[in-house]
């Protein structure tokens, strides 16, 4: 959704290349951070052989970054409650207090 926000707020993009920054899943980012093992068969794992090998590629060409995010203050919605955000758990916090 804030690709497409972008996009319409920027028609000058389309029709051109640019670079984009998105956060990763949170398996990649469980694999990169050592909790999931390429050692661990393909079948008992969530990521594939293929998966990796494009993480591999990604990560030695310097193209998987550690950022600091400001989605996690200005998200609100989300389907992955990982990125969900502060301002989505206060405002869920705060219906909570007032309906239960």
């Amino acid at each position: 959704m804030r690709l497409i926000n972008h996009i319409k707020e920027n028609r000058k993009l389309l029709d051109s290349t640019h670079s984009i920054q998105f956060a990763v899943d949170d398996d990649v980012d469980s694999f990169l951070r050592g909790y999931i093992s390429r050692d661990t068969p393909e079948e008992e794992r969530r990521l594939s052989n293929l998966a990796i090998q494009y993480i591999d590629n990604l990560n030695s060409k310097g193209l998987i970054t550690y950022e600091f995010s400001d989605y996690l203050f200005s998200g609100s919605a989300s389907r992955e409650a990982e990125i969900a955000g502060i301002k989505g758990a206060l405002v869920g916090s705060i219906l909570l207090c007032l309906f239960a």
